[in-house]
């Protein structure tokens, strides 16, 4: 492996500097509805991994202890996960849906 901190030492390329988190994307699980080619998440009806709602809690506990005010939702097809709607219960100013069809304001 080349050693690349040497050369950006020597550049006038700005430093990277890491400001505040505004967005949390979480991948509530691997199961699909499709099987796309291009899923760089290898998504699909034969996936069954899940996020489950303990795990669900920990993320929304997250967002306030860190006062993140987006949750970014994404997946396979988040919807089919069982706890979907849940963080929008808990947090209905921070929650949308990413990737999948349903992108309603319902609660």
């Amino acid at each position: 492996m080349h050693a690349t901190l040497p050369l950006l030492r020597v550049t006038q390329f700005p430093a990277i500097r890491r400001r505040k988190v505004e967005t949390l994307q979480v991948n509530l699980g691997y199961t699909c509805n499709q099987t796309c080619v291009h899923c760089h998440v290898n998504a699909g009806p034969h996936r069954t991994e899940q996020m489950d709602r303990a795990t669900v809690d920990q993320v929304l506990d997250a967002l306030a202890a860190h006062d993140i005010k987006s949750l970014d939702i994404t997946g396979g097809a988040p919807e089919l996960n069982p706890h979907f709607r849940y963080p929008r219960a808990r947090r209905p100013r921070a929650c949308g849906a990413r990737d999948g069809p349903l992108q309603s304001d319902d609660p």
